[in-house]
């Protein structure tokens, strides 16, 4: 794939010659040790807003020899049993605009 565009046969063979997505070719996630996790949550940024707990990362550092193993069992679970807790889908979004005058719907 050059800088020109290249025509839509040109494009299809290319896609016909992918693997196939399965799990002996495929993208496979890897179990994590409780090591990894610990790591992860030393270095949680504490300037972040909170999640959907509102339980801010200076105080989950604190007990962060405490949660290491849970999460790590939690994650695990996870990623063996092909499924992502319910729980952990929900989020918080809190826009933040660029601009110092934000634009109305009705201005756009």
């Amino acid at each position: 794939m050059g800088s020109t565009s290249d025509s839509t046969e040109d494009l299809l063979n290319y896609i016909d010659t992918l693997t196939t997505n399965n799990k002996e070719d495929g993208f496979r996630l890897c179990n994590i040790s409780c090591d990894e996790v610990y790591h992860v949550i030393k270095n949680l940024r504490s300037d972040c807003s909170t999640g959907p707990n509102k339980i801010p990362a200076k105080y989950i550092k604190l007990v962060d020899n405490i949660l290491a193993g849970p999460l790590t069992k939690i994650i695990n679970s996870s990623i063996d049993l092909t499924m992502f807790p319910e729980a952990w889908k929900i989020s918080r979004i809190s826009p933040i605009p660029k601009n110092e005058i934000p634009m109305k719907d009705e201005d756009l």
